[in-house]
């Protein structure tokens, strides 16, 4: 779908990263937090990681949530600042955002970009996304499982550059589903 392209180094420091668990051991997790770390600092070094995807992380207003922060700031707000950061096990499912995109069927994502790319304005263009969720049956009557798929919808509107309002305003219509 939309995943960045990545060297032969940062697929190994990426398998490591992601084999962080708080079932392994102390010294196991230090080795994939180092990893996690070196694999960001190469993508920023590079420059692989989209400029939409790092809104998601850098923006206060990407941020869906009660809190008015980033969520880089809320990293900062909880004591963990710079490059500890990429450090953290919390950051492992941004580095997977950053690399892989939205979690969404390729179908989902193919329709939705094409949708973006072919209307002049915004709103229309989110709420024909949203009309096709529902006619597909997208969306889950299941809470906890419809949480998780409105917060990858509001990835992929990022990731095809929606504005934040935007953004917000079909998590919240995915949310309010019953």
């Amino acid at each position: 779908m939309n995943q960045i392209e990545l060297t032969e180094k940062e697929k190994s420091l990426h398998e490591l990263a992601l084999k962080c668990n708080f079932k392994n051991d102390f010294e196991e997790n230090q080795k994939s937090l180092d990893a996690l770390l070196d694999l960001t600092e190469s993508l920023i070094a590079r420059e692989a990681i989209p400029k939409n995807r790092l809104k998601y992380f850098l923006d206060r207003d990407f941020q869906h949530g009660r809190t008015k922060l980033s969520r880089k700031e809320v990293f900062e707000s909880n004591g963990t600042k710079g490059k500890q950061i990429f450090r953290h096990p919390n950051f492992i499912k941004y580095v997977d955002y950053f690399i892989n995109g939205a979690n969404v069927p390729s179908d989902l994502y193919d329709v939705a970009k094409s949708i973006f790319e072919s209307n002049n304005y915004q709103d229309d263009a989110i709420e024909k996304i949203f009309d096709y969720l529902k006619l597909r049956n997208y969306i889950s009557k299941e809470r906890y499982e419809r949480n998780k798929f409105a917060d990858e919808i509001f990835k992929l509107s990022v990731d095809l550059g929606f504005d934040s309002q935007n953004c917000i305003y079909i998590r919240k219509r995915i949310m309010k589903q019953i």
